[in-house]
C-alpha cells in the first residue's frame, strides 16, 4: 500500500510518516475513502509490517506534501491470523514504469488481475480459477525476484484506479471479486515442491500443449474452443504490407512453404527461415496454428485459436464452468500433474 515510512519524534510524541507514490492507485483514490478506511488500510500495514511504531498520530505524505493525519487509536485493523500466505496478509512489490517500487497486498494485486479478465464474461468458478493461478505466480515472484514487473509477461496489471475510472459497473464487481478472493484466500499450485507459472491461453485448436521445458504442462482434449468466436481468424496481407514487414520481393509466383523440423514448425518465405514464433510475432497474428494461402494479389493466413496452448484454456474452462464444474476440478483437468495446496495443506 505504501513504498516507505518513517517515524519521527517532534519533541512530544513519535509520529508515523507514510509516503504513497502519486503515481499508485491509492494516491488518485484517497479522496475517495472515508478515514474509517484509511485507518483500517494503515494499521493493516503497521501489522504486517511489524513496524515497531506505538504512536497514535500517523501523517501520510504524496511527493513530500501532509495531505492527510490520522488518530490510528481510533481504528482496528482487520482480524489476522498469522497466516503469512494470506491474500490480505502477503504483500507484492511492483516496479512501475519509471522503476519505482510499490508495495500493495495480494488482495489488491489479485483483484487487478481479475479485472482484465471480466470482459470475457466468465464464471464464478474460472475467476476462481485464475485467483489460484495469478496467487501462485506471486508467491513464486516474490520468493524468487521479490518483485513484478507492471510489464510481466504473465500477468497483466494495472492499478485499480485505471477499472474504477474505466468500468461502469466497479463496485459490484469489485463486491463479487473481493468474495471470489476470500473463498481461495491461501491457496496455490505446486509441481514437485515448486510454484508453478500461470500458463493461461484465451482459445486453443481443440487441444492444449506439452512443452518439455515444462513439465508441469499436460496436453489435454479441450474440443470447446473449436465452438468458440476466437477460434478462427482470417488475415490478408497485400504484398506490399508483407514486403514491407519481411523486408522481401514477394510475388504470387513466390515460394512460402510451412516446414516441420525435429518437432517444431518454420516457414520459408523465398528460401529465408523463421521460426513459427517469429512469423507470428510480425504479422501479429493470434497463433502458431496457421495456413497460408497465396492470391494473385494478397496472401491470406488463418489461424486456428489465440495464445500459446499451455495451461489453462479460458474458453474451455469457462464452458466447463457452465456444466457445474468447481475450480478445484477445472484445475485439475488442465493441470493434472499438479497439486492444490491452501497455505501448507494440499487439497
Amino acid at each position: 500500500m505504501f513504498y516507505h515510512y518513517e517515524i519521527k519524534n517532534n519533541g512530544y510524541e513519535d509520529i508515523l510518516y507514510l509516503y504513497l507514490d502519486m503515481k499508485y492507485e491509492i494516491a488518485d483514490e484517497l479522496g475517495d475513502f472515508d478515514e474509517k478506511e484509511l485507518g483500517r488500510r494503515t494499521k493493516n500495514f503497521i501489522q504486517t509490517n511489524n513496524i515497531g511504531f506505538k504512536g497514535k498520530k500517523v501523517f501520510l505524505v504524496i511527493d513530500g506534501v501532509v495531505v492527510k493525519s490520522l488518530d490510528i487509536s481510533k481504528y482496528k485493523g482487520d482480524k489476522l491470523d498469522n497466516n503469512p500466505f494470506s491474500f490480505k496478509e502477503f504483500n507484492v512489490n511492483i516496479v512501475l514504469e519509471d522503476q519505482s517500487v510499490c508495495e500493495i497486498s495480494l488482495f489488491d494485486f489479485l483483484l487487478s488481475t481479475l479485472l482484465y479478465y471480466v470482459k470475457y464474461n466468465l464464471c464464478e468458478e474460472v475467476f476462481k480459477v485464475l485467483g489460484v493461478l495469478f496467487s501462485t505466480y506471486a508467491y513464486k515472484a516474490m520468493k524468487e525476484n521479490n518483485y513484478i514487473s507492471i510489464n510481466d509477461k504473465h500477468v497483466f496489471y494495472k492499478p485499480l484506479s485505471f477499472y474504477r475510472d474505466s468500468m461502469d459497473n466497479y463496485d459490484p464487481t469489485v463486491k463479487l471479486l473481493s468474495t471470489i478472493l476470500v473463498e481461495i484466500d491461501s491457496m496455490f499450485l505446486k509441481y514437485e515442491d515448486d510454484y508453478i507459472l500461470p500458463f493461461i491461453h484465451l482459445c486453443n485448436n481443440g487441444n492444449t500443449m506439452k512443452n518439455s521445458n515444462y513439465p508441469y504442462l499436460s496436453s489435454v482434449i479441450s474440443t470447446w474452443d473449436m465452438a468458440s468466436p476466437y477460434y478462427l481468424k482470417v488475415n490478408d496481407f497485400s504484398y506490399n504490407d508483407f514486403n514491407m514487414i519481411f523486408n522481401c520481393d514477394f510475388t504470387k509466383n513466390s515460394d512460402v512453404v510451412i516446414l516441420n523440423k525435429d518437432n517444431h514448425k518454420y516457414v520459408s518465405i523465398n528460401g529465408k527461415i523463421y521460426t513459427i514464433e517469429e512469423f507470428r510475432d510480425k504479422l501479429d497474428l493470434l497463433s502458431t496454428d496457421l495456413y497460408i494461402i497465396i492470391y494473385n494479389s494478397y496472401i491470406r493466413v488463418i489461424t486456428l485459436g489465440c495464445g500459446n496452448f499451455y495451461g489453462l484454456s479460458i474458453v474451455g474452462a469457462n464452458e466447463i464452468a457452465k456444466n457445474g464444474a468447481k475450480y478445484y476440478s477445472i484445475l485439475n483437468y488442465y493441470f493434472p500433474k499438479v497439486k492444490l495446496y491452501k497455505y501448507k495443506k494440499e487439497l
